[in-house]
């Protein structure tokens, strides 16, 4: 994710941060890292990792997933989204289907863990 200042990216720094350990805290949560670059300092990098996509789909439907998209709503650019392992869809067009969504339909689990990596 690109921010306009190092203020900007401080701030969705601090906002996913918030979020990490309750993140980590759900079933299923494999891994979740927020980075920052020390010589890039207006970019953020976040990435998830999921057990299955039951999980991935509870997560990113819940109300906890609205900090990773106040972050991203902070960017100057429209951030990559990437996730692997789910073949329908991809990137921010499937992050927002399954957040408005809500928990919604489930058609079964990823035969190798996901992922999601919010990048520049």
């Amino acid at each position: 994710m690109h921010f306009a200042s190092e203020q900007d990216a401080k701030s969705a720094l601090e906002l996913l941060h918030s979020s990490l350990e309750c993140t980590m805290s759900k079933n299923g949560c494999l891994d979740c890292r927020v980075l920052m670059d020390s010589n890039e300092p207006v970019k953020v990098d976040y990435l998830e990792q999921w057990q299955t996509e039951e999980a991935f789909r509870r997560h990113v439907g819940s109300h906890d997933f609205k900090h990773v998209f106040f972050a991203m709503d902070m960017c100057c650019e429209s951030p990559g989204v990437k996730i692997e392992k789910v073949v329908s869809q991809s990137g921010l067009d499937y992050l927002r289907t399954v957040y408005e969504e809500g928990i919604g339909l489930v058609t079964g689990e990823w035969k190798q863990t996901g992922s999601i990596r919010i990048m520049e």
